[in-house]
């Protein structure tokens, strides 16, 4: 990454083009809200990082430090909390993002727990899948989370370099990269997905 002077040319230069191109794009963003501050209340925030909505405009927001899913309205009035510090169903270690499906059910990627646990649309705990591994449906760090419109969940199991992908139930579909260590990416030719 480049350092000092030659880090303020290229954060100028990106965000000039990320203005042009929205520009291009005949897009346009305003600044509309913000909400929040550093703490442990409701309403505070202790290193938030993944965010969801649902279908009824509420915010769900991964309050990863504080081990809880914060949910908000979408004028940012706090609504309720769910989940606290702890490995227990309901509990969560350093919950790193958040998604909703179309039915309204939550999934949230419990980083250090290593599972992805899954609320129903009155935060109450369903079920939860995972345990920290290497193996299929097992996680090392799953920190982020994303669903398309059919539901599928993928999950971004990051210190095991993979996405494994889930139907709802929690059934693993999917499995997408391996883990490579430093000196098999740096010599791709002994690395194992390149062996005949």
């Amino acid at each position: 990454m480049p350092k000092g002077v030659d880090f303020l040319k290229w954060f100028a230069i990106l965000t000039v083009l990320i203005i042009s191109s929205i520009s291009l794009l005949g897009l346009s963003v305003t600044f509309e809200k913000s909400w929040g501050s550093q703490g442990n209340k409701d309403g505070q925030f202790s290193d938030p990082q993944g965010l969801a909505s649902d279908g009824k405009d509420f915010i769900y927001v991964a309050d990863t430090l504080n081990h809880r899913i914060q949910v908000f309205d979408s004028t940012g009035k706090h609504q309720m909390s769910f989940g606290r510090f702890g490995s227990e169903r309901g509990e969560f270690l350093f919950p790193h993002d958040v998604v909703v499906d179309s039915k309204g059910s939550i999934y949230v990627a419990d980083s250090q727990n290593g599972r992805v646990q899954k609320f129903d649309n009155e935060n109450k705990f369903v079920k939860s899948w995972g345990s920290k591994g290497a193996e299929p449906g097992q996680f090392d760090g799953p920190m982020y989370i994303a669903i398309d419109g059919a539901d599928t969940i993928y999950v971004g199991d990051a210190f095991n370099q993979r996405v494994q992908v889930f139907d709802g139930e929690g059934t693993l579909l999917l499995t997408v990269g391996a883990k490579v260590n430093m000196f098999e990416a740096m010599n791709p030719a002994i690395s194992p997905q390149y062996r005949g």
